[in-house]
């Protein structure tokens, strides 16, 4: 059960990330023209591997790797306390357009790399309650050009442990 003021930090995280969104699609200096382009919308989730690597399912098979992660500020909001960090991520691999879990052989493929913007709630205790973060894609190769990418993470066993991740966005094809 969500108290008052966890539901009132959610919606602040949420509105900050939307925030962040606007503001990092305003930075990529798209234009009316580029509204010609084609956009597929994306969603799935990231799975930790036992190795230690990241595994991307749904629309976007392949993997996830964060190359590198700055904290950037950090506040209290009631106990807990928000963290304010920003990185460089990169996926790579292919869209799975006609949803058969595999990358078909002239599908979509290549690698984007975005610079992540993530607000970070932490308990009093330090442990991992949930993340919302704005990726938008800052380079790419392949059959990609561009594009904003979102992802939720939340902790599934109350403990920082078990983290959910999702990921939904738009990314624009370059045929």
């Amino acid at each position: 059960m969500i108290n008052k003021t966890q539901r009132r930090a959610r919606t602040i995280l949420r509105t900050a990330a939307l925030i962040a969104a606007a503001g990092a699609l305003a930075a990529t200096g798209a234009t009316p023209a580029d509204a010609a382009t084609k956009s597929v919308h994306v969603s799935g989730r990231l799975y930790l591997q036992s190795d230690g690597s990241w595994k991307s399912t749904g629309d976007f098979l392949g993997t996830y790797e964060l190359k590198s992660e700055q904290l950037v500020s950090e506040w209290k909001l009631g106990t807990n306390t928000v963290k304010l960090h920003f990185a460089v991520d990169q996926m790579t691999g292919c869209l799975d357009l006609n949803h058969n879990k595999k990358c078909d052989r002239h599908g979509p493929r290549g690698s984007i790399t975005m610079t992540l913007r993530r607000l970070t709630t932490v308990d009093a205790q330090g442990t991992f309650v949930e993340s919302y973060c704005t990726h938008p894609i800052t380079a790419a190769t392949g059959d990609f050009t561009g594009g904003l990418i979102l992802m939720d993470d939340r902790a599934r066993d109350g403990k920082g442990g078990n983290i959910k991740s999702t990921y939904r966005g738009d990314i624009t094809l370059a045929r």
